[in-house]
């Protein structure tokens, strides 16, 4: 009997070799058609993140942090650093209900304590992270860093007790907090969910938290990659204006 996979990203292998084209995440937005990827889309576009960040410094430990809208590209983002050994964690992005002085404040006050390689983000906010950024900080990066045509090759291989992200506190009651999960503490957690809930590849999930939250990211899209069920995830900030 063939062993199940041990760690996030030979999990995500698995489902693109034997069940590449079923779907993986949808995103819907407002302003466009909703986005649909499948498992081998999605590890081919996390293999090109993965491309971006190893030729920008990041390896295997280093520390990646994810700051992206509502968009299809956030899971490969994210798994594109896990993918290379890396440590992955997402932070909100800045809103009109965030204060920007307290956000950019803490942004620094973070980056002092996670001293990450690599930071990934949009067009849009390259500019004012870049005037936060210490001269010696963290490569800054964007989607459009990406290339259709260069993709890293197999994954960096990490065991079963490495760290496979950090999920920072929301930073509501002071500086955010982060903890180190390991791929077998977040395995284990899925599994038993799944056990409890009976969950399958018959499933899906509807949600609107947003990946930057530990519900969203472990509880909604890592649960799809273990037990196969796929996700629906709505704009958090559209579903906040008009639930």
């Amino acid at each position: 009997m063939t062993p199940l996979p041990s760690t996030l990203i030979e999990y995500l292998r698995f489902r693109a070799r034997e069940h590449p084209e079923a779907l993986y995440a949808r995103y819907l937005f407002q302003d466009r058609a909703p986005a649909e990827v499948t498992y081998r889309q999605t590890e081919e576009h996390t293999r090109q993140f993965a491309d971006v960040y190893a030729r920008n410094g990041v390896v295997k430990g280093s520390v990646v942090l994810v700051i992206l809208q509502h968009h299809e590209d956030l899971m490969p983002a994210f798994l594109g650093a896990m993918w290379l050994g890396a440590i992955p964690a997402f932070l909100p992005f800045p809103t009109d209900k965030l204060d920007p002085e307290r956000y950019y404040r803490s942004l620094q006050a973070l980056l002092e304590n996670s001293r990450p390689s690599a930071m990934m983000t949009y067009p849009e906010l390259r500019d004012s992270l870049a005037r936060v950024l210490p001269s010696d900080g963290p490569s800054l990066l964007v989607q459009d860093d990406i290339s259709p045509d260069r993709m890293y090759g197999d994954p960096i291989p990490h065991e079963p007790e490495d760290v496979a992200l950090i999920q920072y506190s929301s930073g509501s009651t002071g500086l955010q907090k982060g903890a180190a999960l390991s791929h077998r503490a977040v395995l284990a957690e899925i599994a038993g969910v799944g056990e409890f809930f009976d969950l399958s590849d018959r499933d899906s999930f509807l949600t609107w938290v947003p990946l930057s939250h530990d519900w969203g990211l472990v509880c909604v899209a890592l649960h799809t990659i273990q037990l196969g069920p796929h996700y629906t995830l709505i704009s958090p900030m559209h579903w906040a204006l008009r639930p």
